[in-house]
């Protein structure tokens, strides 16, 4: 259960107030409020229960703007609309168990106990650093701001890789050695990965010589977490040289899932088990490492060793 923290800090005999009542029974999740400038929301409650906080108002930040869903003046129609005057840790607590929803929907087998694990550990840590103690804990931040992107990908990481809900996987990619291209077209966008819905890195100009890694749906990959449109390249040949593993890293999870891209809508091919160590040949801009031709995990279940 995700609770609200509580707003109107300070109290009205002017002394802070920390967590108290349902936000504080140690099976919940107690949310405190951040502003868009990644520090506390002064009104917002505080203490040792603080688990998480999620982005609202609060001293001089952008606002949250939400839907809305109100009866009509004949009290039985539904007027939609939108708000942006849904602020406090009352907007807080439901923006983090969105995530939560998220995070069920990419992996409905989680436990409560690996739902408060993988937010914990996918958060940012905004704010002063000495704000957190020993263990990434602020009394204010909880263990930090959540992040739904990773929380999602940390938690599709986990899936069973027997379970009906995954997704249909895109193309795999294909290992293509060491081969070279040159850019064909008058200039070509790289991008973080392979597809363009990833952002873009960089630029290349016409005549440019680039490795050719290996290919991913359509894209090449040229580098780490760099990738082109293959439609803009010419092959030309091949360097028979091998690949060289920069890091080795081990799993710290109970298990882990090894999938043909990087990313959780690739599908699962293989699974790695608590302490097995792998090779590190390279890390995505989004965090996933490349432990072989065509194999990819999640970074944040590698500690590197």
């Amino acid at each position: 259960m995700f609770f609200a923290a509580g707003n109107a800090n300070p109290a009205s005999n002017n002394q802070p107030r920390e967590v108290s009542d349902f936000a504080a029974h140690p099976d919940g999740i107690c949310v405190t409020a951040s502003n868009s400038l990644d520090l506390r929301s002064s009104y917002s409650f505080f203490g040792r229960q603080a688990f998480i906080c999620a982005p609202t108002n609060g001293d001089g930040g952008v606002g949250i703007t939400t839907a809305t869903c109100d009866l009509g003046r004949d009290g039985r129609s539904v007027v939609l609309g939108y708000t942006s005057g849904f602020g406090g840790t009352s907007s807080a607590a439901p923006l983090a168990a969105g995530v939560c929803a998220l995070m069920l929907t990419s992996n409905p087998d989680l436990t409560v106990a690996q739902i408060r694990d993988i937010l914990r550990r996918s958060a940012d840590k905004i704010g002063p650093s000495h704000a957190y103690d020993a263990n990434g804990h602020s009394i204010y931040y909880g263990y930090g701001r959540v992040n739904a992107l990773r929380a999602v990908q940390m938690a599709a990481a986990l899936r069973n890789p027997g379970s009906t809900t995954a997704p249909s996987s895109p193309a795999a990619p294909t290992t293509a050695g060491t081969q070279r291209g040159r850019v064909e077209s008058r200039f070509l966008n790289v991008r973080s990965g392979p597809g363009t819905s990833f952002s873009v890195v960089r630029q290349l100009n016409q005549g440019d010589v680039i490795p050719l890694l290996e290919r991913v749906s359509g894209f090449w990959r040229i580098g780490d977490g760099e990738f082109v449109s293959a439609d803009y390249v010419r092959v030309l040949s091949a360097i028979p040289t091998a690949p060289v593993a920069a890091r080795k890293g081990r799993v710290n999870h109970t298990f882990l899932n090894v999938r043909s891209g990087p990313s959780t809508s690739y599908s699962v091919v293989g699974r790695l088990n608590q302490n097995d160590m792998v090779d590190i040949f390279e890390t995505s801009r989004d965090g996933w490492h490349r432990i072989g031709p065509n194999r990819w995990v999640l970074g944040s279940y590698v500690e590197i060793v």
